[in-house]
């Protein structure tokens, strides 16, 4: 399974600025260019605490809004959509190709 695509947004981090990043698209090999500051080694940090935190390798939750694309050996897509805050999972969504799988705290109404 390969990560084909993310978001992530977090609001009001430590007195600091909202910071998010939208549809990045990634490849098999990924080149990442921009300024000083404009946020390319956090943007790799993120993916890897999103991989140490699905693996179960860190005793804390990232927070903030993530949305992840897989695509798998079988051509599946996978997204998964999870919010967290305070170390608590707010919300979190498995869909595979257009079926939701797990739907996890999401307000829905009727």
């Amino acid at each position: 399974m390969r990560l084909i695509s993310m978001s992530y947004g977090v609001k009001n981090i430590a007195n600091q600025d909202d910071w998010e990043v939208r549809n990045l698209r990634l490849n098999d090999a990924n080149l990442i260019v921009g300024k000083n500051a404009a946020g390319k080694s956090r943007t790799v940090q993120l993916i890897a605490s999103f991989a140490k935190m699905i693996s179960q390798q860190v005793s804390s939750l990232h927070f903030g809004n993530w949305d992840m694309l897989f695509e798998t050996e079988e051509g599946k897509r996978l997204n998964y959509i999870l919010k967290i805050k305070e170390n608590n999972v707010l919300e979190e969504e498995i869909i595979i190709n257009g079926e939701e799988l797990l739907v996890r705290g999401k307000i829905t109404k009727i």
